[in-house]
């Protein structure tokens, strides 16, 4: 896919140069798909270069390479088309090699769904069969558990390993509030697949929860998830 987009962009790059100006009702008229397709991939990589946060290793919303992607495969087909017309047999050769290239994408996408959609319900279970109702956790999972609770569930991100600015500000002010035996957390194990950043926080994380409980005497329970571990403080005074 990279070739793709290599490949497009210096297409782009060459029509732009090429396209003759046409006047039209005494105005200078040119295409907009090269300019805003060369557009579209500059802010991307100054995204990727100036305003990615360092924990994550790649954007976790890609629609803007999406649509690179797309637009990118047309140049490129379009212009192998110019060169030699395909019949229908190739062309639809062509439409099934795209798409089983599509294949080993799509398969890891529906894993990788049914990964979290699993994952979640094990937290959120064992959260609620337990009336957890304020949580610590990473950034990754504060917004899944809480809409994914009904909003029952509140959950502040700044625990981490991973933390941003803007999530629900109030709600983790809120959150961040409760004294430690207040509130439950959920931490990653090792067994998570994480950056170096995050595998090399998650540890110091569960070190300082467990040293400020042991400090205040308050005993908590482990919840052991595989890939997710789930600390609750006070396990006698809840459900």
């Amino acid at each position: 896919m990279a070739i793709v987009l290599a490949a497009a962009f210096v297409l782009a790059v060459k029509r732009l140069r090429e396209a003759a100006p046409t006047v039209e009702g005494g105005g200078i008229r040119r295409s907009w798909i090269e300019p805003f397709f060369l557009l579209l991939a500059a802010s991307l990589a100054g995204r990727l270069l100036l305003m990615l946060p360092r924990p994550f290793p790649e954007p976790r919303h890609n629609m803007d390479l999406a649509l690179l992607i797309v637009w990118a495969s047309f140049f490129v087909l379009e212009e192998l088309f110019r060169l030699k017309p395909p019949s229908r047999a190739a062309a639809a050769a062509m439409v099934l090699a795209l798409m089983l290239l599509a294949t080993p994408q799509i398969f890891y996408f529906h894993k990788n769904a049914r990964f979290k959609a699993i994952s979640y319900a094990r937290i959120l279970a064992t959260l609620e069969t337990r009336g957890v109702t304020d949580v610590g956790t990473d950034f990754g999972l504060a917004h899944c558990l809480y809409f994914l609770s009904g909003r029952s569930i509140r959950a502040s991100d700044s625990t981490g390993p991973v933390s941003v600015r803007f999530f629900l500000p109030e709600l983790v002010r809120d959150v961040d509030a409760l004294p430690p035996e207040r509130k439950a957390y959920v931490l990653y194990t090792p067994l998570f697949p994480q950056t170096a950043v995050m595998r090399t926080r998650s540890p110091l994380i569960r070190e300082r929860i467990v040293r400020e409980l042991a400090e205040r005497n308050v005993s908590f329970r482990t919840f052991d998830l595989k890939y997710y571990e789930i600390i609750i403080p006070r396990p006698d005074r809840l459900k």
